[in-house]
C-alpha cells in the first residue's frame, strides 16, 4: 500500500469542480510523493501526452478535502485550464518550494535576467460565472464553454490540435480563431500567465511564460528522475523500492546526493 503524504493545503479555484450538479469551488493538495512521480515518469515513458501526465497527476494528489480520497484521473480531467495550472502551482509549492527563483538570457545583450516568483500569489477571478458563456462578438452570437484538462489532452492527439480545441468550446465554427482565442483568455484569465521583465543591464523588455506543471517536471527530473533515484538508493544502501518511494522528496534528494558521493 503507497505511503501517502499526510499534509494538506486548501486552494481555492476561480470556476471550480463541478460533480452531481455541485459546485466544489476549494479543493485540497498535498505533497506529490515518489509514488506520484513514478505513475508521471511512466507516462510520459511510454508516449502519453504532457496534458494526459498532469491530469494523473491532478487525479492522484488533489481531493475535495483533506479527509477524502483522491479525485481520481475522470474529475481531474473535468478542471478548466485556468483551475488545472492553480493547483499545479500549489502542488509546487507544497513539494518544493513556495517561491521560485530563477534567471533566464536576455535576448539583446545575453545578460541573465534574474526574477523571484511568489507562487501564492491569488488567482484572478473569471470577469462573469461559468465555464460556459454566452459571446456578443460583432453581429453574431455563440457559446463557449472554457477549455478543460480532457479537452486538453484529446488535442495533443488530434491531427490539428488547435482546430480541435477550437471545436471543442465553440458553438459557432466561423468565429476567427483569434476572436476565440482573445475571449478565452478573457473568460480563464489564469491559463496563461505572462511574466513582464526588464534587463538590468540593457533595459531590454521581456516576457516569460509561467507553467506550473513544466516547473514540478523540471523538479522531478533532479538526480535523473525517480527511476534513477531509486536505482542509486537501492544500490547504494540496500533499500526496497517501496521504501524507496515512501521518502518525502527533499529527505530522498539528500540520500541521493551522498549516495553519489556529494556529501
Amino acid at each position: 500500500m503507497e505511503s501517502i503524504p499526510a499534509y494538506f493545503r486548501s486552494v481555492s479555484l476561480p470556476y471550480g469542480l463541478w460533480q452531481a450538479g455541485r459546485r466544489s469551488s476549494s479543493l485540497a493538495v498535498r505533497p506529490i510523493s515518489g509514488h506520484d512521480e513514478m505513475v508521471v515518469e511512466e507516462a510520459l515513458a511510454t508516449g502519453a501526452s504532457v496534458a494526459r501526465a498532469g491530469n494523473l497527476l491532478i487525479g492522484r494528489c488533489v481531493a475535495l478535502s483533506a479527509e477524502e480520497e483522491a479525485l481520481g484521473f475522470d474529475a481531474a480531467r473535468a478542471l478548466t485550464l485556468g483551475d488545472r495550472e492553480i493547483l499545479f502551482r500549489a502542488l509546487y509549492a507544497v513539494t518544493v518550494s513556495p517561491k521560485i527563483a530563477a534567471g533566464l538570457p536576455c535576448p539583446a545583450c545575453g545578460e541573465t535576467i534574474e526574477f523571484d516568483l511568489d507562487l501564492s500569489i491569488p488567482p484572478e477571478a473569471p470577469p462573469e460565472p461559468g465555464p460556459v458563456h454566452h459571446l456578443d462578438v460583432a453581429v453574431r452570437q455563440a457559446t463557449c464553454r472554457v477549455l478543460t484538462g480532457a479537452d486538453l489532452e484529446q488535442a495533443a492527439s488530434a491531427h490539428d490540435p488547435m482546430a480541435a480545441l477550437q471545436h471543442a468550446c465553440i458553438s459557432d465554427d466561423e468565429l476567427s480563431s483569434d476572436t476565440l482565442a482573445r475571449e478565452l483568455a478573457r473568460l480563464d484569465p489564469n491559463a496563461e500567465t505572462v511574466i513582464d521583465l526588464t534587463c538590468a543591464a540593457c533595459g531590454h523588455d521581456t516576457q516569460v511564460y509561467l507553467d506550473g506543471f513544466e516547473l514540478i517536471r523540471r523538479a522531478m527530473a533532479v538526480h535523473g528522475g525517480i527511476f534513477k533515484q531509486v536505482h542509486c538508493l537501492a544500490s547504494a544502501y540496500g533499500w526496497r523500492e517501496a521504501d524507496i518511494l515512501a521518502i518525502p522528496r527533499a529527505r530522498r534528494r539528500r540520500y541521493c546526493a551522498m549516495a553519489s558521493g556529494g556529501g
